[in-house]
């Protein structure tokens, strides 16, 4: 990940990868929500001073552009496990988190008893009052591990490569973020058969397919010059995959990373969610009032026309504020050190 980054800055690409004919713009109901935020700039002319001051210093601001969206990253996959109940402290997540996302290799299937890794999540979980045993520490440490895994395979494809979304995309993301998980319900990497627990509850996933063409002609649009909102769009497609919950399980984190590659493609940054107790319940409860929502429209109300998604989009504008600061600041200093 770390190295796709750098070769697109080098020849002097702006950051975030926009193409020319793209025009971004705020739909009105998170104009409102930003401005409540009060941002130094407007969203949208910060991701475009952030474009063009990276565009015209290149490599020179690699670093400092790699160290804002490692950090972003780390959070991500930190929030994205606690809304699931699983995983180990920050600092725990980032020391993993940041060997993946800098092409380490680490075998989520093993760890060394008399490492000082086991000892510190031993005593993690010991401070919480919960039993820890070498199998659960693997478990613990694999759903770190896979989810930097899949989110670093998921960035450097579609945002960093280039390639387009399709069915076999979204399994790989699964399938990285589910490979080794002991549970009988769940193949990594295959949609959920009609016979799954869970079947009654969600849409055929075959009926991913056509989301995933939706998703790739509302990108073929936006980069074609017509007007659209990141913000809304990435909100939007995230609510679809999350709703028709095409897998036994990983359904949530695998479509956080869906949201959260759509947004750094066009924006530049990524939204961490979920990272406390309060945040985790709002999101969750967000989800919950969205997918009564999603079932309430799908079918009767054209695409264009939904609005399940929104809640979830203003939730996520509320999380961009703190991203958004750091790179204005960023472009900021530049131009006065220029000055």
């Amino acid at each position: 990940m770390k190295d796709s980054l750098h070769s697109i800055l080098a020849p002097g690409g702006g950051w975030p990868p926009l193409i020319q004919s793209s025009t971004i713009c705020l739909a009105d109901y998170l104009q409102e929500e930003f401005c409540k935020n009060k941002l130094q700039r407007d969203p949208i002319s910060i991701i475009d001073a952030a474009r063009r001051t990276s565009a015209l210093k290149g490599a020179q601001v690699f670093s400092e552009i790699w160290d804002r969206i490692e950090d972003e990253a780390c959070h991500v996959v930190f929030g994205s496990n606690l809304i699931e109940d699983t995983g180990a402290s920050f600092d725990y997540t980032v020391n993993l988190c940041q060997q993946i996302f800098r092409g380490e290799h680490i075998d989520a299937a093993v760890i060394d008893q008399h490492s000082p890794e086991y000892v510190k999540l031993l005593q993690e979980f010991k401070q919480r009052g919960q039993q820890m045993n070498q199998p659960a520490a693997i478990r613990i440490r694999r759903e770190i591990i896979q989810h930097a895994q899949a989110l670093s395979w998921a960035i450097e494809n579609i945002v960093l490569g280039g390639m387009p979304w399709s069915e076999d995309a979204v399994k790989t993301i699964h399938g990285l973020l589910y490979a080794g998980m002991t549970n009988d319900d769940v193949v990594p990497g295959e949609d959920r058969g009609a016979d799954h627990p869970i079947a009654a509850k969600y849409i055929d996933p075959k009926t991913g397919k056509e989301k995933v063409e939706n998703l790739n002609e509302d990108i073929q649009r936006a980069e074609s010059g017509v007007p659209f909102d990141p913000y809304d769009l990435s909100a939007k497609h995230y609510h679809h995959f999350v709703n028709i919950h095409p897998f036994g399980d990983g359904n949530g984190r695998t479509s956080r990373i869906i949201l959260n590659c759509l947004v750094m493609k066009f924006t530049g940054h990524l939204i961490p969610i979920g990272e406390d107790d309060k945040e985790k319940d709002e999101f969750l409860g967000i989800a919950v009032r969205g997918s009564k929502k999603y079932h309430e429209e799908d079918g009767e109300v054209f695409l264009d026309e939904q609005r399940g998604h929104r809640e979830m989009a203003k939730l996520m504008a509320r999380k961009s504020v703190e991203s958004l600061t750091k790179m204005w600041t960023w472009v900021d200093q530049g131009f006065k050190a220029e000055g």
